[in-house]
């Protein structure tokens, strides 16, 4: 895998989306956001991201019941939760259902990078 990593974000706050965009502008990173999980399920088939950012209210629906519904797929991509309305229990069920890594709300550029880039690592491996 080249350093090139194929990204979707599922925000649905296009000034968020930019703004995450924006932290990654200086990396090679192929970044894709959507602001509804039915536009992420209808581009996950052509997209196949490496990663999956995903906000969890999203306006139709939670996005908790879309990683559990990605967990499913053979090729699943990592996916990384990230909410401005976290809790710890709410981060330990991402995990348990197999999200990488859980992000609260505000983040800054460089913990979204190590995030990224831990993931796009275990992807290597």
């Amino acid at each position: 895998m080249s350093d090139s990593v194929k990204i979707l974000m599922i925000e649905d706050s296009p000034s968020l989306a930019e703004v995450y965009k924006a932290y990654l502008a200086d990396t090679d990173h192929q970044v894709f956001a959507l602001e509804t999980l039915g536009r992420a399920h209808a581009t996950l088939g052509a997209f196949r991201p490496d990663i999956v950012l995903l906000d969890i209210e999203l306006p139709d629906g939670n996005g908790m019941d879309f990683l559990a519904d990605l967990q499913g797929r053979e090729d699943a991509p990592r996916v990384i939760v990230m909410t401005a309305h976290g809790t710890s229990e709410m981060a330990v069920d991402a995990i348990r259902l197999g999200a990488f890594d859980f992000l609260t709300k505000p983040f800054d550029a460089a913990r979204l990078k190590v995030t990224l880039g831990n993931a796009a690592s275990q992807l290597r491996l």
